[in-house]
């Protein structure tokens, strides 16, 4: 079953890289909430670092800009020097606030005017659209939405230096918020590579499954944005640096939860002051144990508590992480984008790059590591 295929040992075996075939490139989220996510990163071997996020409001001005960019020297100065493009995420996630936004139009011209008044800073290479949106909008507003979406890729465009245009591509939704008209203007589109199960999910489950019966995939991700008409080289691959556990009804990997759950971390996590310290997957499968569903890409844990409540987590593991890169290969897409740096203790980031670094050199890709002490292959001393 299942479990019995999680909880095998997954020894990697040294395989010399496909002739022909070009590394992916990694793309890093950098969350305004997470201590100097940036210091160890690997930026040098990254093609791009977004920084998370500044958020809209409903009139097209800014809610709250998190700090940026006052707050953060320290990451401007770093990009600069390894030459990395920095971009801004600029968020809207509210079903209301996107229709009241779209129908006005002077709501657009504020929102168009004040992302083109951010890209202007000279240490900003372009903007990403992170609109989520899942159920159906309005469609006036979905309409002007998208011509929203390509007016501000042709002033991107026209700036001197240009700037890029991205987005995020949401998968599932009820009706997609993108069309091929829009997206032409678009350099790239990060595609939805998690969220197969969140939080609030009935069940259990994987976050950021190859295949499988759920409403997202990397697979039903892929068949989405042909669909869009977006070639393979302006797409990247969201991938979570994070998992959620759930506490269960009853034992199992696919049952139902008794609640919502929460988010763990790969890795511990430096806190704020005033924040609730976060589980993180190291800590919880040094205890437990974990296994991995290699069908899936996806790797797990499960335990019970001293009072008889079953809790079930999913992450993304290096093994995973490996399945997921050769996916990358093979599928011939540009690369992966991660959320959020840090998160992972850059663990699964620089497994990624080394990976990368070796095709380059012409070595052998898999080399193998920790694997055969866990089913997941991570906590084993890590």
């Amino acid at each position: 079953g299942l479990l019995l295929l999680g909880l095998l040992a997954c020894t990697q075996v040294a395989s010399p890289p496909p002739p022909g075939q070009t590394r992916p490139v990694a793309w890093g989220y950098v969350a305004w909430w997470v201590p100097q996510a940036w210091i160890n990163a690997p930026l040098n071997r990254m093609e791009r670092v977004l920084f998370f996020e500044i958020r809209m409001e409903r009139d097209g001005s800014v809610r709250d800009m998190h700090g940026w960019p006052g707050a953060f020297p320290e990451l401007r100065a770093l990009v600069q020097q390894h030459r990395i493009p920095l971009d801004l995420t600029l968020t809207l996630h509210d079903l209301g606030d996107f229709n009241s936004l779209f129908r006005s139009a002077e709501a657009i011209a504020r929102f168009l005017g004040v992302a083109e008044r951010l890209a202007s800073d000279p240490g900003v290479s372009g903007v990403q659209l992170d609109v989520e949106i899942y159920e159906h909008p309005d469609q006036n507003a979905l309409v002007a939405f998208r011509r929203f979406t390509a007016e501000l890729g042709d002033r991107l465009a026209a700036m001197k230096p240009p700037r890029v245009l991205s987005v995020f591509l949401p998968i599932g939704a009820e009706q997609q918020i993108y069309d091929r008209d829009s997206l032409r203007r678009v350099g790239f589109a990060v595609l939805q590579g998690f969220g197969s199960h969140w939080p609030g999910s009935p069940t259990s489950g994987p976050i950021a499954p190859l295949t499988g019966p759920w409403r997202m995939t990397w697979g039903k991700a892929l068949t989405e944005a042909a669909r869009l008409g977006l070639d393979k080289k302006r797409i990247l691959m969201g991938y979570p640096l994070y998992g959620y556990q759930w506490s269960m009804r009853q034992r199992g990997l696919y049952a139902q939860t008794s609640g919502p759950g929460e988010v763990v971390t790969l890795a511990p996590q430096l806190q704020r002051p005033g924040n609730k310290p976060t589980d993180n997957v190291r800590d919880k499968i040094k205890q437990h144990g974990c296994g991995r569903d290699p069908y899936i890409a996806s790797s797990f844990y499960e335990y019970q508590k001293p009072d008889g409540q079953w809790v079930t987590g999913w992450f993304e593991g290096p093994a995973d992480l490996d399945r997921k890169h050769r996916f990358l290969m093979d599928q011939g897409v540009r690369g992966t984008a991660f959320f959020a740096l840090g998160y992972d203790g850059y663990v699964l980031v620089d497994r990624f790059v080394g990976r990368n670094d070796r095709l380059a050199a012409g070595g052998p890709l898999d080399v193998g590591g920790n694997e055969t002490c866990s089913g997941c292959g991570l906590g084993c001393g890590s």
